[in-house]
């Protein structure tokens, strides 16, 4: 991740099996799975196997600027770990934590190069794994520029 890269196949197949047996009978919501085409394969595969269906893909589309801003103004508490965005914070106050006055940091993953080194791998690797899901069970779009109360609201709506 650091590295701007995904988590290989494997690994991420690995973790969703596993978790398949210890959640059994609930509802899941995998944000960020599958990002590859052999991960969507394989996760139809083993759902198939389990007797399992996809009840809705959804995509929060959000232009890839807007990304890079967010991810970017994004700093992390060295001590506490609490997480901010520099466009939420009082002016003065973006370098020390409101919770216990540690330093705030930039995340390696969320400096500019990083950040854009991801989209890119995003755009080439995932773009077919949305194709593969319009054409069996769908994609739902939800937009995800603007007020976040608005945005969780409409996300809640199309989850309905």
């Amino acid at each position: 991740m650091i590295a701007g890269l995904l988590v290989p196949d494997e690994i991420m197949l690995g973790l969703i099996r596993e978790q398949f047996e210890t959640l059994e009978g609930l509802v899941w919501i995998l944000d960020g799975f599958p990002r590859t085409l052999p991960q969507a394969e394989s996760l139809a595969e083993l759902l198939e196997e389990k007797g399992l269906a996809i009840g809705m893909v959804l995509l929060i589309d959000i232009d890839n600027e807007e990304i890079v801003g967010r991810l970017t103004s994004r700093r992390v508490c060295g001590d506490c770990k609490s997480v901010y965005n520099l466009s939420m914070l009082p002016e003065g106050d973006e370098s020390i934590c409101g919770k216990c006055g540690g330093k705030l940091v930039t995340r390696p993953d969320d400096r500019e190069e990083t950040v854009r080194r991801r989209l890119k791998v995003y755009e080439e690797q995932t773009t077919p794994v949305l194709e593969f899901y319009r054409k069996s069970v769908g994609v739902t779009e939800v937009g995800g520029t603007g007020d976040i109360d608005e945005i969780t609201a409409e996300i809640i709506r199309v989850m309905k």
